[in-house]
C-alpha cells in the first residue's frame, strides 16, 4: 500500500470516529498550582520559634531551684537538691517563655524570653503613628526594662550595735542574653557582709513601714539611704512618710531645747574668747 495513502486513510477515520474533536476547537487552560498546608508529622506537636538555654551554677550546698513556666516548656527537670557546679537544661516555646524561678529562701525572680511587650510611653510620644503601636519581643529578668538582677534572701539575721547583721543569706544572680535562641544564666552564692547589712536594712526599713510610725520611718528611711537599698524601696516609704504626722513631743523646737541646756555647764577651749 502506498504511504500517502495509507496516512490519508488513517485522517479520515479518525475524523470519522471523533468528528467533534479538532485541534482549532480546543481552549487551553494554564496550568493551575495548588498551594496546600505544610503537612507537619504527628510527632511534631508544635513549631518552635524561640529557645533558651538555662545554666544554673551553684555555690551552695543542698540549694533547691523551683522553675514555673506560664509559656514554654523544660525538656528536664532540675535536680533536687541541685548539685554544686553547673547544670544546664533546655526551654523551647512555638510563641515564647515567660515564667519566674526562686531558690529556698529568696524572693521569686521573673523572666522572660521573646515576649510582646508594648513601647514606653516616652518611645510612643517620640514616633511615628504606626510604630507606637506595634509591639516588639523583648527578654527581660525582673522585670521587662532590666536583663541583669540580684535577689537576696535570709531567714534570720541578727543585726549588733544596729550596723552590722549576723547570719546566713542567700544572693540569686540572674542574667539573660538577646534573640530568640537566648542564654540565661543563674549563679546561686552566699551572701557576703555587705549584702547582709543591706538585708537587715531593708527589712528593717519594710517593718517600719508596716508600723506606721513617723519617727522610726524617718530613722529607717536615713539608714537605707547610707546602705544602699533599693531606690524604689526607699521612694515608696518616703511617700509613705508624707502622709504620717509626726506625734506631740516627738521632736523638740530650739525653744524647748534652750530652755533644757544647763549652759553653766558649757565649757569652751583654752583660749577661747
Amino acid at each position: 500500500m502506498d504511504p500517502d495513502c495509507s496516512a490519508e486513510f488513517m485522517d479520515e477515520a479518525v475524523d470519522a470516529a471523533a468528528p467533534d474533536l479538532k485541534s482549532d476547537e480546543f481552549d487551553v487552560q494554564p496550568l493551575q498550582v495548588l498551594k496546600l498546608p505544610p503537612v507537619r508529622s504527628a510527632s511534631r506537636k508544635a513549631v518552635t520559634r524561640c529557645r533558651a538555654s538555662l545554666t544554673v551554677t551553684s555555690e551552695v550546698a543542698d540549694a533547691e531551684l523551683t522553675l514555673e513556666l506560664l509559656e514554654g516548656e523544660i525538656l528536664e527537670a532540675f535536680p533536687v537538691p541541685l548539685p554544686l557546679g553547673e547544670t544546664v537544661r533546655q526551654l523551647r516555646s512555638s510563641g515564647a517563655i515567660l515564667g519566674q524561678l526562686s531558690v529556698s529562701g529568696v524572693p521569686p525572680v521573673p523572666f522572660g524570653v521573646q515576649v510582646e511587650v508594648r513601647p514606653s510611653a516616652a518611645a510612643v510620644s517620640s514616633s511615628t503613628p504606626l510604630v507606637s503601636n506595634a509591639l516588639s519581643r523583648r527578654n527581660f529578668v525582673a522585670s521587662e526594662l532590666r536583663t541583669r538582677s540580684v535577689a537576696m534572701g535570709a531567714e534570720e539575721l541578727k543585726v549588733s550595735n544596729g550596723l552590722n547583721a549576723a547570719g546566713e543569706g542567700t544572693v540569686v544572680e540572674v542574667a539573660v542574653t538577646e534573640g530568640h535562641e537566648a542564654a540565661l544564666t543563674v549563679k546561686i552564692r552566699q551572701a557576703k557582709k555587705k549584702e547582709l547589712n543591706k538585708l537587715a536594712q531593708q527589712q528593717a526599713l519594710r517593718l517600719a513601714m508596716e508600723r506606721g510610725r513617723y519617727s522610726s520611718l524617718l530613722a529607717q528611711i536615713a539608714r537605707s539611704k547610707s546602705r544602699k537599698v533599693e531606690a524604689s524601696l526607699i521612694d515608696e516609704a518616703s511617700r509613705m512618710l508624707k502622709t504620717l504626722q509626726p506625734k506631740d513631743g516627738s521632736f523638740m523646737t530650739h525653744k524647748e531645747l534652750g530652755h533644757l541646756m544647763k549652759w553653766s555647764k558649757a565649757t569652751s577651749p583654752d583660749g577661747a574668747c
